[in-house]
């Protein structure tokens, strides 16, 4: 799936200049999940600043809840240049390939409006990935 979401961004481009943004407690998991699935690409890791693509690892419960904040708050992003390699990964399928492949982080809090997502989403599967779309279908306005 992350392949996927490489391919539908346009895939990389041999000696682009990549960020790996660690910020969030899924950082770890992105940078070993990018290695494997660009294995054999050349590319430049530098900062930020210097990038020409960044990578961030927002799973497909992060970009909903983010949403669902801005759609609150009136506000929503334009769509930007990072990347996501996570967007078609929920954070349970993240959370157990961290486990299976022995990689340790902290955990996020969950806010109130996650755990009430993480509600709608076992009444109705599919709740997470519906909200991306919308997302998308906002930003294209």
């Amino acid at each position: 799936r992350c392949r996927k979401a490489l391919k539908d961004a346009g895939w990389l481009k041999p000696g682009e200049k990549v960020h790996i943004v660690e910020d969030s407690a899924h950082s770890k998991a992105v940078a070993v999940l990018f290695a494997n699935v660009v294995k054999g690409l050349p590319l430049e890791r530098v900062p930020q600043e210097q990038a020409e693509i960044v990578i961030v690892g927002k799973t497909a419960d992060d970009e909903a809840e983010e949403f669902v904040n801005q759609l609150f708050a009136g506000q929503i992003a334009p769509k930007c240049k990072a990347l996501n390699v996570l967007a078609n990964i929920s954070t349970p399928e993240l959370e157990k390939y961290c486990e299976l492949e022995g990689i340790n982080g902290t955990a996020q809090q969950k806010s109130e409006l996650r755990t009430r997502l993480d509600a709608l989403e076992k009444r109705y599967p599919g709740t997470y990935f519906a909200l991306q779309k919308s997302q998308e279908s906002f930003r294209r306005q």
